[in-house]
């Protein structure tokens, strides 16, 4: 019987959260796993996970499906919104059809805390990938501390 996996948020201010997302996405793709890796507000062009994946293996996926430039303190725009709502539906999709064995969320708390995505979109999300996914969901955010979608 294959057991739910648990919810995995690597979080903290700075680099390294998402390049601490890869270690166990490298792990699964070397174990014949298929890996997709939604960023929710980072576009191709800034990725750096993009770039690796794109040398290193054709089993890990990553979809940056932000808009070139950062989020300011006011936060996104409807435009921002709408990319984080289709991030959101590409991740779901995945996990629904069972097309990937791991699915990472990369910053989608950020996405919650800049009201680009409802945390109930994302506490629904979480269950379909812990009752679908061997390894349970994977999340990158800068902070734990107060974030509604922990």
């Amino acid at each position: 019987m294959r057991q739910a996996g648990k919810i995995r948020p690597f979080a903290g201010d700075g680099k390294g959260k998402t390049a601490s997302a890869i270690g166990p996405a490298w792990r699964a793709v070397s174990r014949g796993s298929k890996v997709l890796i939604v960023q929710f507000v980072k576009s191709g062009d800034m990725s750096g996970e993009l770039f690796a994946a794109l040398a290193l293996s054709p089993g890990l996926t990553v979809k940056p499906m932000g808009r070139k430039g950062l989020i300011g303190k006011r936060g996104g725009s409807p435009r921002d919104a709408e990319m984080a709502e289709q991030a959101l539906q590409e991740a779901l999709s995945a996990m629904l059809c069972r097309t990937y064995d791991l699915v990472i969320l990369d910053e989608i708390n950020i996405a919650v805390y800049y009201s680009l995505i409802d945390v109930k979109q994302v506490r629904r999300i979480d269950d379909v990938q812990t009752r679908r996914s061997r390894a349970g969901p994977y999340r990158t955010t800068r902070s734990l501390g107060g974030d509604p979608a922990c």
